[in-house]
């Protein structure tokens, strides 16, 4: 058999497995149930369906912010209370469409409400509680290329938000049926999570992750689609980007394992960034930050009462109070603080300069990197590996199944073979319907046998199944985790990182990607090259060498090239 080694191979093998699954489920009672099981997952509907990234955490830990920002409109409501209240998908759309949000009733219906009586689906309302889910729209670069959605916070003031996150993140079948219902109708789950979490990590948050762990991954699989970052740090401190670094570093030991990356982000500042202009903020602030003396400006920055006050607690203060008082009215206090210190400290006179550094300092840049990085460069194959998982249990619980008919069925067929070894051997002269028995028992033994072989062949051809699944989705999923290792690995040297990298696909799954060569080069290069690198792999891969388990994995990906090679040759 065969692996396969591009995007569109791959997806051709997962809609063979959700075509034929459902198929081979139906041809027995036994486990007939399960294909309808199958088929409700909608694999084919998600394969097609644009990539979806949750951003799930604790309430008022700053997801909506943290949306907007990504979006670059603020579509997501935001309070000091607790505001997301359903499940609230965020899809790229134009014109008309971005004037309403669509509910989606839990009754099944839906009904298009106009965008500013979002209101009334805040909290604890009465709308609320009777929507499954709601859809926005907006014409966003980065919804162009995934949806958003954004998740009721875990420790709600509502019990039931708590279980529809559970349901929609972790799967969990121990969530209420009503609360399942909630995600389930969204038809889709979650391909990556964007987890959120507030400058100090709690026990719930590692809790949290390690049930997204058990409950939506395959046994050993890395959890390579889940990133974790850091709001609300802007008031840490007289330098908080270094007090929130620091707490990343502290939070990533914290959840090692749970997620693939802690970053610090502000959605705080980049909003700002996004939505307020150079001349009326930026530049007035860089003005302040050059014009005003170093004691002054230790004291102009105490607080927003002393930024607001009168020009005569200053010795020289240039910039006016009714000036300083309109920009405290334009961001809070934490972005104009941190903004003015960070234009004294770099000397910024320009306000686009210092708009771009707290565009930096906001870490929306490096998570879009990593976003892109990490999720959409893979986007395809991290949806593909995602709905293939979903059709692991019912297929397992179906072979299971069928193992157990198959062992009671050989005892029947024994107790059968038994009977009539008996009866065959009985004398002449018995019970003139002895003969009768003996054709009720050849009867019984033929349907018997018969039976066994179709449960057989059917348990034979869904393993098979399942086999070729299993290998390509190991397979290309260890690339995944292969990937992420070997970013980060610092004993593999600087040159070979370069190929093995290439080799575990991060050029893209196409052999002559992986070779780092022309889509053109005929396949005795291929080879050739191939060749080439699995000796320099098998000469790295020795025991206690540095690195052995990049250049072992990467020999692996090497002979199934040569195989392919091969094949086609």
């Amino acid at each position: 058999m065969q692996l396969a080694f591009t995007f569109a191979e791959y997806r051709a093998l997962v809609r063979r497995f959700a075509a034929r699954l459902p198929a081979l489920l139906v041809q027995h009672p036994a486990t007939a149930e399960l294909a309808v099981q199958v088929e409700r997952l909608d694999i084919e509907g998600t394969l097609e369906g644009r990539f979806s990234v949750a951003v799930v955490g604790q309430m008022r830990a700053g997801k909506s912010t943290l949306l907007n920002a990504l979006m670059g409109q603020d579509l997501a409501p935001t309070g000091v209370n607790e505001t997301t209240a359903t499940i609230n998908w965020f899809r790229h759309g134009r014109g008309e469409q971005t004037g309403v949000f669509r509910v989606n009733w839990r009754d099944g219906t839906a009904t298009d409400v106009p965008i500013g009586e979002i209101t009334a689906w805040l909290g604890k309302g009465e709308a609320a509680q009777r929507t499954r889910w709601l859809d926005f729209f907006a014409d966003s670069p980065f919804l162009a290329g995934a949806n958003l959605i954004d998740t009721p916070g875990t420790r709600s003031v509502l019990a039931s938000h708590e279980g529809a996150v559970r349901g929609f993140v972790l799967d969990d079948a121990a969530t209420a049926p009503g609360e399942q219902a909630a995600t389930d109708g969204t038809g889709q789950k979650a391909d990556a999570i964007l987890y959120v979490v507030n400058p100090v990590a709690k026990e719930s948050d590692a809790d949290l992750l390690a049930m997204f762990d058990e409950k939506t991954r395959m046994a050993g699989a890395h959890l390579h689609n889940s990133i974790a970052v850091v709001q609300k740090w802007e008031h840490l401190g007289d330098d908080p980007l270094a007090e929130a670094e620091r707490k990343c570093a502290r939070i990533a030991d914290q959840l090692a394992g749970k997620v693939a990356q802690v970053l610090p982000t502000s959605g705080l500042l980049g909003r700002c960034t996004q939505r307020l202009s150079v001349a009326e903020f930026w530049q007035p602030l860089a003005d302040i930050a050059h014009a005003t003396s170093a004691s002054d400006l230790s004291l102009l920055l105490e607080g927003p009462e002393f930024f607001a006050d009168s020009d005569d607690l200053f010795d020289d203060m240039r910039i006016p109070q009714a000036r300083r008082v309109a920009l405290a009215k334009l961001a809070p206090w934490p972005v104009v603080r941190l903004s003015v210190r960070e234009a004294a400290r770099l000397r910024l006179a320009s306000g686009e300069a210092l708009r771009q550094r707290i565009w930096h300092c906001s870490g929306l840049e490096q998570l879009q990197r990593a976003l892109h990085e990490r999720f959409f460069r893979q986007a395809e194959l991290i949806k593909a590996n995602t709905v293939l998982r979903r059709a692991w249990q019912p297929c397992n619980v179906a072979l299971g199944r069928l193992h157990g008919l198959e062992q009671q069925q050989a005892r029947e067929l024994a107790r059968a073979k038994d009977l009539a070894t008996r009866l065959g051997q009985a004398q002449e002269g018995e019970p003139a319907i002895l003969p009768e028995v003996r054709r009720f028992v050849a009867t019984a033994e033929a349907t018997t046998a018969a039976f066994l072989a179709s449960v057989h062949k059917l348990r034979r051809d869904l393993d098979d199944l399942r086999e070729e699944a299993r290998r390509n989705f190991e397979a290309l999923d260890g690339d995944l985790a292969a990937l992420e290792r070997a970013a980060n690995d610092l004993d593999l040297p600087a040159t070979d990182k370069v190929w093995l990298l290439s080799v575990f696909g991060a050029h893209g799954l196409e052999v002559a990607e992986r070779l780092g060569l022309p889509a053109t080069a005929p396949t005795a290069q291929w080879i050739a090259t191939a060749e080439s690198l699995l000796e320099r792999c098998q000469d790295r891969a020795g025991p206690g060498a540095k690195g052995a388990w990049a250049y072992r994995l990467a020999g692996e990906r090497l002979e199934h090239i040569l195989d392919l090679c091969e094949a086609r040759a």
